[in-house]
């Protein structure tokens, strides 16, 4: 052990035992950074509760206190205003009690007292505040070995914290070392603190003890060592090295967040699987680069299904079963309390091809506009291949109105004949039954993973671009509000259904143009958040009972899933178990994340890594819906100065 003292009670003297001192009558230990450390610098706890009040009552707050940080610099503000109040009374010291802190927090943040209930969202944060201060805590590696060394007639706690003794002994009990102790002070209760020595003197007024029979062991070189020295309190100053300099660098970390990420990127890199093959880790470490960007998107659905407080949460095919696990790994590292403010994810079997025709209220041009919105340029073969009719079937009713199958019609709304084939009574009929077959199987596919109408706030996760699945389902489930949490979306061209929100991690091109040129290579976003289970075509009833999803696999594609991003992927969840234990810890919010990962974006878009470039050329993108095809995807060019001002011009 390299502590930085002898041990105590001994007296040492040219390498020999020569004196043992008497056993103590009192022996004081101070609690954080001795007993229990945290993972975090301290002012991160009360960062993560800022982070907390705005999700909860953020619509409450002024407009100056919508952001963490500044909320936090309010509550530094207030602590410093409570410490000097308190000194004004001569019989006590500059200490403050946390709900007394939160109180005039809340008042002072909110943009008007009494739209809020006070006093039980104070409860509410004082008891998160707690529940965070004991996840984010461990037990000093050596401290039950050090104090086992030598021995007391009394063991007591003595901690100036803002939290009563009664919770500093629950949380030394939530981390089995209560025992410890046979008590414990904390400044709080009392109003008097070590630093000015007072209590010292109040520990020592209970337990009966003077000065030369009390030995007090803490980290602090002021208040643990050179106040009770002064007092002739046999002081010893716990320091170990290895410790102290954690802490050391926890605090770099908090104040500046360029040093956090880099050493959480130093620790993702230095422990990555290393696999032989050039290609596979090439792939794993361009995955751990790029980590940031999803793992903020997944912060953001997090921080969103709080704030919103869902009933329940669903990630959509495919690309959904990818943010799935990364959400899910930050969500596994999280709080307790958070992760029951968090609904579990579940993957639903859904795409534009298996549930457009479901949402249809009728087979007509005007409910076709959602479809011929976004494709103005279409074949009746495309529309069928949209829609999931049979090919045959809608061949010959193309036959019967002269239209041709195959050719692509530009503005197909405004052909005459395509008019006439819409209203043919017969037609109608064959594609109202159609149309009702999938809605039904649609809801029952939906019910049996667990979406129903009596859910009232559901959360959906997707890629983008313009959420039209979302569209889809809640078109058919009006009764139930769906919120949206897209990775960017781009402007909207279809009326949207009253019973949906949607919002972007990303460029949100209904809110505001910028970023808009990340939109530039979609396919390349869409590549490496691919999936291997194929496109969801639509739903039938399967042998042994219940309805099963029919799924739609491309070989070119899956080849490229399983070469290149698959271990792309897998570099990014393996970054993101690891930026999820800091995230949770240092209370870092998607916003923070937001300019790195779209700084990564737009990197990938201008210059995309050899690994991506090879992938890239040998994929084959579905297109099935609008488009009727698989399209394969050309090869990217190497990066050049003068492609780098066409994109951005």
């Amino acid at each position: 052990m390299a502590w930085t003292y002898a041990k105590p009670f001994q007296i040492i003297q040219s390498g020999r035992l020569v004196a043992q001192q008497m056993i103590p009558k009192l022996r004081t230990v101070d609690i954080w950074d001795t007993v229990l450390r945290r993972r975090c610098h301290p002012d991160a706890v009360k960062l993560e509760t800022a982070r907390k009040l705005i999700l909860r009552q953020g619509r409450f707050l002024a407009p100056a206190y919508q952001d963490s940080w500044a909320l936090l610099h309010l509550r530094c503000a207030i602590e410093g205003e409570l410490a000097c109040a308190a000194t004004l009374d001569p019989l006590q010291d500059d200490e403050y009690i946390l709900r007394d802190v939160l109180t005039a927090w809340v008042i002072r943040a909110a943009a008007s007292p009494c739209m809020l209930n006070i006093s039980p969202l104070v409860e509410e944060l004082e008891n998160e505040e707690f529940r965070h201060e004991e996840f984010v805590s461990y037990v000093d590696p050596e401290i039950r070995n050090y104090l086992a060394e030598s021995s007391a007639e009394k063991t007591v706690f003595l901690s100036d914290f803002y939290m009563s003794a009664e919770k500093i002994f629950s949380l030394l009990e939530a981390k089995d070392v209560a025992g410890l102790f046979d008590g414990g002070l904390s400044s709080s209760d009392h109003k008097l603190n070590k630093r000015s020595g007072r209590l010292f003197k109040l520990v020592q007024s209970i337990y009966a003890a003077e000065s030369n029979q009390h030995l007090h062991i803490g980290d602090n070189p002021i208040s643990d060592y050179a106040v009770p020295t002064r007092l002739a309190i046999k002081a010893v100053q716990y320091a170990p090295r290895e410790e102290s300099a954690r802490s050391a660098l926890s605090k770099d970390m908090f104040l500046e967040r360029s040093v956090l990420y880099q050493a959480i990127d130093r620790e993702c890199r230095e422990s990555a699987p290393k696999s032989p093959e050039k290609r596979i880790r090439s792939a794993v470490e361009y995955g751990i680069t790029l980590a940031p960007l999803f793992i903020g998107h997944a912060q953001f659905i997090l921080e969103s299904t709080q704030r919103d407080e869902l009933d329940k949460l669903f990630f959509f095919t495919r690309e959904g079963e990818f943010f799935a696990r990364v959400y899910e790994a930050l969500r596994a590292a999280s709080s307790e309390s958070t992760r029951f403010r968090t609904p579990a994810g579940s993957v639903l079997s859904v795409s534009r091809i298996a549930t457009f025709a479901a949402s249809l209220k009728e087979f007509s041009v005007n409910e076709m506009m959602r479809l011929w919105s976004l494709y103005g340029t279409q074949s009746m073969k495309a529309l069928a291949q949209s829609l999931n009719y049979p090919l045959e079937a809608a061949a010959q009713w193309c036959s019967k109105h002269h239209l041709s199958f195959e050719e692509a019609i530009r503005n197909p709304w405004q052909q005459k004949m395509v008019q006439q084939f819409f209203a043919d009574p017969e037609i109608q009929a064959s594609l109202q039954i159609f149309i009702t077959g999938k809605r039904a199987l649609l809801l029952e596919y939906l019910k049996e993973q667990g979406l129903t109408s009596n859910d009232r706030k559901v959360g959906i996760v997707d890629i983008g671009w313009r959420g039209s699945i979302q569209d889809n389902i809640a078109l058919l489930m009006p009764d139930t509000r769906f919120s949206g949490y897209y990775l960017g979306l781009q402007k909207f061209l279809n009326k949207q259904p009253s019973n949906t929100v949607k919002t972007a991690y990303g460029p949100n091109l209904n809110t505001s143009p910028d970023h808009s040129k990340l939109f530039g290579k979609l396919s390349l976003i869409e590549m490496l958040t691919n999936s291997p289970n194929g496109s969801t075509l639509g739903y039938e009833r399967a042998l042994g009972g219940g309805i099963a999803s029919i799924h739609l696999n491309n070989a070119e594609e899956d080849q490229a899933y399983h070469d290149y991003t698959s271990h792309i992927q897998a570099g990014v969840l393996h970054a993101a178990r690891i930026w999820a234990n800091y995230i949770h810890a240092y209370a870092v919010s998607s916003v923070e994340l937001r300019t790195l990962g779209l700084s990564l974006w737009a990197q990938l878009i201008r210059k995309p890594p050899q690994i991506v470039r090879e992938a890239h050329s040998k994929l084959q993108h579905n297109e099935l819906f609008g488009l009727g095809s698989f399209v394969q995807k050309r090869k990217l060019r190497p990066f050049s100065i003068s492609g780098l001002l066409r994109i951005w011009k």
